[in-house]
């Protein structure tokens, strides 16, 4: 029962790195992640990180064109970037303000839970222990 459970935690964790790896992340923070801390604390991170929309645009310049040189695929995606619609100052700025308050919201709920976690555990314990002392004397040979 052991083996599949771990290959299936080995799968996820795959799973959850091609899903960093589609929003433009990094495959390997992704996989590592999900296998030493958690999937579910994996998945949530990796849609609180911004979208790497540079490394994706280089990525499908890469596939589409394969025997362009280096320079010429740098050159191509700083060119194609340029024609995009450029953001104003004041639409990255609120756009920024706006990714920062969830972030802060995200971590401060995140901080809340952990804590919550916690102190329910520490009362469970404590519970446990009190009704132990309790009913000590009632044993059963």
């Amino acid at each position: 029962m052991g083996i599949i459970f771990s290959l299936f935690y080995f799968f996820l964790a795959y799973i959850i790195g091609k899903f960093y790896e589609e929003r433009g992340l990094n495959f390997y923070l992704g996989f590592f992640i999900s296998l030493f801390f958690s999937p579910v604390f994996a998945i949530i991170l990796g849609f609180l990180l911004p979208i790497n929309y540079l490394r994706i645009k280089r990525e499908t310049i890469f596939k589409t064109e394969p025997k362009v040189t280096e320079s010429f695929k740098f050159e191509e995606a700083e060119v194609s970037m340029k024609e995009e619609k450029q953001e104003t100052l004041e639409e990255r700025e609120k756009r920024l303000k706006k990714e920062k308050r969830f972030l802060l919201i995200a971590v401060i709920g995140t901080i809340v839970f952990v804590v919550g976690f916690f102190f329910f555990v520490k009362k469970q314990i404590d519970f446990v222990r009190k009704m132990d002392l309790k009913y000590r004397h009632i044993s059963t040979p």
